[in-house]
């Protein structure tokens, strides 16, 4: 005989309503692309995804609270009067909400004339009676008198679990007195009076002492003075208040154990839904398994099957490329591994190997070549990637063909969605609903490529590709369609063209000035030291500059500098650079800091990395450029960070020094001249800017002169650097607490001279409304060329996300058309130097500049050419400037001729 006793099953009822609430005001406002609130559902997910994790359970059951009146309301009017409604933003989120109980297979309990905790009191003592044991989810103290043989009580905020012996320990009553306790405490969120002047604490010790209310009232003489009136006054409140906080635990709801039976959620279902609302993370949770799928993923290991794999890509016209190689950067990379897909689910992997082995299968790039140049050379073949400069760069250093067609998924996903990853896994979660293998796992401590079995290099650069060829063709339809307006012009017509731009650059690279750096980066580290023993000196002792718990040590309670704030994590007092800003207003040391900050800073992100990665033999820097990572359109670079090199300072200065021209060659600097400023003029139409710039007058000085109600001659220098702030800060969503941060000046103030100036240039304040009208109700902007940046927070309840919101599609239009225009002047520009400058090369692009390299004998015309090209990338209504200087090095470049 089996003497084990079987377990009782267990039934999880869950306070949906409170879930629901306690998602929606705790977590951080979330929208999806195009503005709809997300936040309460994702937190909602979140917190059951927690409690199936964390217990073990055979039925399931959400209860919601209806908005129909309950016998509470019937026996005190006030119930809940005062309670706001629904809050719009969460109204349109509760369909979702049980869109996603019904996908995970959670049922659903709500009806009229119930709230959800006497739904789940009701379920509750029928489940026990059952044969169930029952725990509650809920941080609902009312739910506490629930508590029994069978029953337990689980508080999610406070990660406790209550049964009665818990119950017991914390209160020091039985559960079911809980009721006596509320009636006289009260609830303030469902408006439940109690008795007016009783605490927590009285409450507790009367109820300790004497149990039920009945008992408290038949002692009342026993009850010092002080609370005696209190209770006598409160008697009836207290008796309505405990029937208002009884559950319903007899109401006639009925139990079915197998309709609350846990079933299998609809993946499906599931899968659609969270893409909807863009919970891309949440998808790995329930993405296809990388098995599930058949897919033929092979290696290519013979003659016979290059011609196989070479007709299927000429009857289907494309094909997708995959690979993998070693190095550290991919223009000085070996190839590795190349994968070919044909079809969705099919893919054929070539092992690369430098030479031939008897004992390792593999090809030779001379091997390959020829049958890459068969499967390219067909008409009409289009070739799939993602990250189009890499495969074109490894192809490159390999002396492999490329001459074909190339759309880049990486690109086309940037384009549609710029403010989102492109890496190519969380392209598969998104698009395709698909986990890809991670390469972790294939290469685990990042060991060497060529180390790795073939069967698993055959399975990863397989699925790759695979996964590669899918999204082209999905990505391809949805940057076609109408609905993305001029994202395929802006595609085809700069991003693409722009790809073996940056090729070239990345290959070329710039040459630096090693023993000047060093010299450098030795003067930073003496002038570093000096200012560590300064501050050390001023405070009276050595401590941890790059401690922030230390600085805020000595800043705020050693010198007793008034703190401006906490962090908000561990409310320790904040040492950001804002915070010491206004400190060094008021003392030496804050100031001390911020410098030694500032130079330590630039030694490691600029000096110490230009020299180390400048290439040994040639002295050369090769940094990369991205195309698709700023939401604006701007390139941004990498290994070396060049687009923030400090600018019109000592520092910025000796670095700029450093970029230097070989023998026989200058560095030409071509900068457009206050391109954002012409953006704005020609977007906003306004006659004033319009005039200015049609003139050729200054525009910083014009606007001074306008708003002081100056003549031009007589604009200080502080008159025109005010004026400068503004004009810029006006195309980046200046407010007056931002001009007033910027100049000093008192917010007021601020605030008068940006009226003055929208005033002044009434058409810019038209093109802002309009602007901010159109992303309101579009819930994108464009630039000129047709690239969009959408802005989900535009119509946020909540003013600071609002805010920053409204800068970004003010800032966007101008900023990614200067980005627009820039990347048109560099493909103009990159065929006029294969024609007729094939010595010089583009080098850098850093904001609103290019550096070239040019010989010195075609310095002249070089400039003329580049000028000509550049002011003639676009026409605005207004004239495109561009300042060209030459020189030995970039410094010595932007002096020439200023």
């Amino acid at each position: 005989m089996n003497s084990k006793v079987k377990p009782r099953p267990r039934l999880i009822l869950i306070d949906g309503s409170g879930f629901v609430y306690r998602a929606f005001y705790a977590l951080p406002r979330l929208t999806t692309r195009d503005g709809k609130p997300t936040g309460a559902v994702y937190g909602f997910i979140q917190m059951l995804n927690k409690i199936m994790r964390d217990f073990e359970f055979d039925g399931i059951v959400v209860a919601f609270d209806t908005r129909a009146p309950t016998f509470r309301h019937e026996l005190f009017e006030d119930y809940k009067k005062s309670r706001p409604p629904m809050p719009p933003e969460l109204t349109l989120q509760m369909p979702y909400i049980r869109k996603v109980c019904e996908a995970l297979g959670i049922p659903v309990v709500e009806q009229e004339g119930y709230e959800a905790d006497d739904l789940i009191a009701i379920l509750a003592r029928s489940a026990v009676r059952n044969g169930y044991d029952v725990l509650i989810v809920t941080q609902d103290k009312d739910m506490l008198q629930l508590l029994e043989e069978g029953v337990k009580v689980y508080h999610p905020l406070r990660d406790r679990l209550y049964d009665r012996d818990r119950f017991m320990e914390e209160y020091g009553f039985e559960p079911n007195h809980i009721r006596d306790y509320l009636a006289l405490v009260g609830d303030k969120v469902d408006e439940i009076p109690g008795v007016r002047g009783v605490g927590e604490k009285t409450a507790l010790n009367l109820v300790r002492q004497w149990g039920s209310l009945e008992a408290i009232y038949e002692h009342l003489d026993e009850v010092p003075d002080r609370f005696r009136k209190k209770l006598e006054a409160g008697r009836d409140m207290a008796f309505l208040s405990r029937d208002l906080v009884k559950l319903a635990v007899d109401g006639s709801f009925p139990f079915e154990p197998a309709q609350f039976r846990r079933r299998r959620p609809d993946q499906k279902a599931l899968q659609a839904l969270l893409h909807e609302l863009e919970f891309f993370s949440l998808l790995n949770d329930y993405l296809i398994d990388i098995h599930s799928a058949e897919v033929n993923y092979q290696n290519l290991a013979d003659v016979t099957s290059w011609e196989r794999l070479i007709e299927s890509v000429r009857d289907r016209g494309r094909c997708s490329v995959a690979v993998v190689y070693e190095g550290d950067h991919p223009i000085r990379g070996r190839l590795v591994g190349l994968a070919i897909s044909p079809e969705a689910g099919q893919a054929r992997v070539v092992r690369m190997a430098e030479r031939r082995r008897l004992d390792q299968p593999g090809w030779t790039v001379n091997d390959v070549r020829p049958w890459l140049a068969k499967l390219f050379e067909a008409s009409g073949v289009t070739v799939f990637t993602h990250d189009h400069k890499t495969l074109l760069e490894v192809f490159t250093a390999a002396g492999l063909p490329l001459n074909v067609p190339v759309h880049d998924v990486m690109l086309m996903a940037y384009l549609l969605d710029p403010g989102r990853s492109v890496d190519l896994e969380r392209l598969a979660t998104e698009h395709l609903l698909y986990r890809m293998i991670n390469p972790a796992d294939v290469r685990p401590g990042k060991k060497p490529w060529s180390e790795v079995e073939l069967p698993a290099l055959v399975d990863f650069l397989g699925e790759r590709a695979d996964i590669v060829l899918q999204l082209g063709e999905l990505l391809l339809d949805r940057i076609r369609d109408p609905a993305a307006g001029s994202l395929w012009s802006v595609y085809t017509e700069l991003e693409l063209p722009l790809v073996p731009v940056l090729v070239a650059m990345e290959q070329k690279g710039i040459k630096v000035d090693i023993k000047r750096l060093k010299q450098l980066a030795g003067d930073i580290s003496r002038k570093v030291a000096e200012i560590q023993q300064k501050i050390y000196e001023k405070v009276g002792f050595q401590f941890n500059l790059n401690s922030s718990k230390q600085l805020a040590k000595v800043l705020f309670e050693h010198l007793g500098l008034q703190p401006a704030g906490r962090t908000r994590k561990t409310r320790q007092f904040s040492t950001r650079m804002e915070v010491l800003e206004e400190l060094a207003t008021r003392h030496e040391v804050p100031r001390l800091i911020l410098t030694y900050r500032s130079l330590a800073k630039t030694k490691a992100t600029f000096v110490d990395a230009l020299l180390h990665y400048a290439d040994p033999a040639t002295h050369r820097v090769h940094a990369r450029f991205h195309q698709a990572v700023t939401a604006t359109g701007r390139l941004s670079s990498s290994d070396p960070n060049l687009q923030n090199i400090p600018v019109r300072d000592e520092l910025g200065d000796a670095l700029r020094d450093s970029f230097i021209a070989p023998d026989g060659y200058l560095l030409v600097a071509a900068d457009y001249s206050q391109i954002e400023l012409r953006i704005l003029a020609h977007m906003s139409d306004d006659p004033g800017l319009m005039e200015a710039f049609m003139r050729g007058e200054d525009i910083h000085t014009r606007t001074a002169a306008q708003i002081l109600g100056k003549s031009p001659d007589a604009v200080t220098a502080d008159d025109r650097r005010l004026a400068k702030a503004v004009n810029y800060g006006i195309a980046y969503g200046l407010s007056a607490f931002g001009l007033s941060q910027q100049t000093g000046m008192d917010v007021h103030e601020a605030q008068a001279f940006i009226d003055r100036y929208f005033e002044t240039f009434p058409g810019v304040r038209r093109w802002i409304e309009d602007t901010l009208a159109q992303a309101r109700e579009k819930g994108y902007v464009e630039t000129l060329f047709g690239r969009r940046r959408y802005i989900p927070d535009i119509n946020s309840r909540d003013f600071q996300a609002r805010q920053a919101a409204e800068r970004q599609a003010v800032n966007m239009p101008v900023q990614g058309t200067a980005a627009d225009l820039m990347k048109r002047a560099m493909i103009r520009l990159h065929g006029v130097l294969r024609e007729r400058f094939p010595r010089a090369a583009l080098l850098l692009q850093v904001h609103d500049e290019l550096v070239f390299e040019v010989p010195e004998a075609d310095v002249d015309s070089f400039m003329a050419v580049v000028r000509d090209e550049m002011e003639g990338a676009y026409a605005l209504r207004v004239p495109l400037v561009v300042d060209l200087h030459a020189g030995p090095t970039w410094l010595k470049a932007k002096q020439v001729g200023s």
